[in-house]
């Protein structure tokens, strides 16, 4: 995915988050380490809302454990443990962490501090 999207509203993060097939989500993958970033920084400032963008943090995580990158695990790590919105912390799924399987992202952690 080359195209640069407008990123800047729950609104637009959710109409990328549409673009994304759940079969082949890899190329999205930069897009939605930022969609994902983005939502965490939305849902733990003061501008947080109700409604359907409220749960984009949650898809855009899923996405990124299909994708099974261990250099995601941190960011995902952050949004259970580290995060300043109480929903997130206990609502988000500690497995989404481990996306590319428990040896291999333990491994990819022990490996890069």
């Amino acid at each position: 995915m080359t195209e640069s999207l407008d990123l800047s509203s729950p609104a637009s993060r959710r109409e990328a988050l549409r673009m994304v097939d759940v079969d082949d989500p890899g190329p999205y993958h930069a897009m939605l380490r930022e969609i994902f970033d983005l939502e965490r920084a939305w849902r733990e400032g003061p501008d947080v809302g109700e409604g359907d963008e409220y749960e984009q943090v949650y898809v855009s995580a899923f996405l990124l454990f299909l994708i099974g990158d261990p250099a995601d695990s941190p960011r995902l790590y952050g949004a259970k443990f580290c995060t300043g919105d109480m929903d997130l912390g206990i609502g988000f799924d500690a497995q989404a962490i481990f996306g590319a399987g428990r040896g291999d992202t333990l491994r990819w952690l022990l490996e890069n501090g």
